[in-house]
């Protein structure tokens, strides 16, 4: 399921339903499409989501071709992270 969550008109009526929308497929182990500064991005909330496999598929990304994770905190990449380098960690913090 994919929804599309404009941040640029979050403000207005319609923009505040698209994001209402967005938020209510992530809580549902949905995929949405975001606006980035270059590219259009693709997200589910790892908190609902049964995994990555969706956006692989979505993107038609090998399995053995990484995609990045953005977590809420350090503490995060020991609860979602595997293999995490300590380079990685010491930038987290």
């Amino acid at each position: 399921m994919v929804s599309i969550a404009t941040t640029s008109t979050a403000s207005s009526t319609a923009g505040a339903g698209n994001m209402k929308e967005a938020v209510s497929v992530l809580r549902r182990g949905g995929m949405v499409a975001f606006p980035t500064d270059t590219v259009w991005g693709v997200g589910v909330a790892v908190a609902f989501a049964s995994g990555p496999e969706a956006i692989f598929d979505a993107k038609r990304r090998r399995a053995d071709k990484p995609i990045a994770w953005l977590v809420g905190s350090p503490d995060a990449l020991n609860v979602y992270g595997h293999d995490v380098p300590d380079y990685a960690r010491n930038l987290a913090h």
